[in-house]
């Protein structure tokens, strides 16, 4: 409604339009993380289900942002599409993620997932660092190059900036109540035989002392 009547809403606009998304998820949490349920989400039927609705969702939605010049095009003008295409997608992710569970795989993500608050709110301004400094400092043009930099920085950064804060005693900057010695991310490092060959040794360190 917002952008169709040309209404400048800020801040609110976000607000109203992904409320839906969190009452969503805070309506299906007791059912996904029902103990009962894990067969369900973990099953290569349910994934090989979403797989085909994800791949046309995405691709048409793609489309329509290329054709329009406009990456936010379908967000702003065509809410339903963007709610569904979200929707699935989401559960494509949650489908891989119990899976990945289930099969003991790259356990070094559960870290990962740990952080995933905090990559969040320090990852656009190191990704467009980053991009920056390899551009226009470094002049990289090639695409794969930074896009692969950036991607890796804009996770890895954010974890060492959190491990930094933690030792530092900055923990008001990411949370208002003082985090408890032993956190869930030493376990997962423990728990994980192939993190520690997997990102560098300053994550590690940081995330275990």
């Amino acid at each position: 409604m917002f952008n169709r009547y040309k209404i400048e809403g800020g801040f609110l606009y976000d607000v109203f339009f992904f409320y839906l998304f969190f009452a969503i998820g805070d309506l299906l949490s007791s059912f996904v993380l029902d103990k009962e349920n894990v067969k369900l989400f973990s099953s290569y039927k349910l994934l090989f289900i979403i797989l085909p609705f994800f791949l046309v969702l995405q691709h048409y939605f793609t489309s329509i942002s290329f054709d329009k010049g406009d990456d936010y095009y379908v967000q702003r003008f065509m809410p339903f599409l963007f709610i569904l295409a979200a929707l699935i997608g989401g559960a494509f992710i949650v489908s891989i993620a119990f899976i990945l569970q289930k099969k003991n795989w790259l356990r070094f993500l559960r870290v990962v997932g740990y952080h995933s608050l905090y990559i969040y709110v320090a990852n656009l301004m190191v990704t467009s660092a980053t991009r920056v400094v390899l551009y226009r400092v470094l002049h990289v043009e090639n695409i794969y190059i930074l896009l692969f930099v950036g991607i890796v920085s804009g996770v890895l950064i954010p974890m060492l900036m959190y491990g930094i804060a933690q030792k530092a005693g900055a923990w008001w900057l990411y949370t208002l109540k003082k985090p408890v010695a032993t956190t869930s991310a030493k376990v997962a490092v423990k728990q994980s035989e192939t993190f520690e060959k997997s990102v560098p040794k300053a994550v590690v360190r940081n995330i275990k002392h």
